[in-house]
């Protein structure tokens, strides 16, 4: 398996009501440390990047931290703003096996009043040229491995059209649904959603290059 394996979204619920908050974390399969993603930390997304003189923060794994990254996302989703997680973040760069791929990442979550609708993103940069079909896909599976074992499981994938552009959905046991897309300039944007307000497909159909 792919070295990303050892960099997986977990995502606690209760998966009986679906109106727990989700601890969204990035963490090594060894081990699932989480934490909970909470807004406000910088604004919104059309206000969090830094200027375009500010260099990213580098973490002690030595991955960026670079909220500019998290202009790919809309500002906000039915009304709801989007804004960027420092927690998840932190819980990124902090992973002890951190792939050697990544050059940089952010991560954004976006929720609704009762907390039944919401949806955490993480937007990947990885060094040019790592970006292939195989690379795309065992990030995709171990995403979705570690996005869905929480929930009881992957229970099916699926391939489509949101925004005009490819997208890889998976499904967990439980009513939550990951989402994938590859962009220009060997980035990748990934969510794990839950709710019927389709917080994750409203995410990628707003995607902007």
């Amino acid at each position: 398996m792919h070295a990303l394996a050892g960099l997986v979204l977990v995502t606690a619920l209760a998966t009986a009501c679906g109106t727990t908050p989700p601890p969204g974390t990035v963490a090594p399969t060894a081990g699932t440390s989480e934490v909970a993603p909470s807004g406000g930390s910088a604004g919104r997304i059309a206000t969090a990047a830094p200027p375009a003189t500010a260099a990213p923060t580098v973490s002690r794994a030595a991955v960026l931290l670079d909220p500019a990254l998290l202009r790919v996302l809309p500002a906000e989703v039915d009304g709801h703003p989007v804004e960027e997680s420092v927690e998840v973040e932190e819980a990124n760069v902090a992973a002890p096996a951190m792939p050697a791929e990544i050059r940089s990442l952010a991560a954004a979550f976006v929720h609704d009043d009762g907390m039944t609708n919401w949806a955490v993103a993480t937007v990947v940069l990885l060094h040019a040229g790592v970006l292939g079909d195989a690379f795309h896909r065992s990030w995709r599976d171990s995403f979705d491995t570690g996005a869905c074992e929480p929930a009881g499981g992957v229970t099916g994938t699926a391939s489509t059209t949101i925004g005009g552009r490819p997208v890889d959905i998976g499904r967990c046991a439980g009513g939550v649904h990951t989402y994938h897309a590859r962009l220009s300039g060997d980035r990748l944007v990934s969510v794990t959603a839950v709710g019927d307000l389709r917080f994750g497909e409203l995410l990628m159909a707003g995607l902007v290059e």
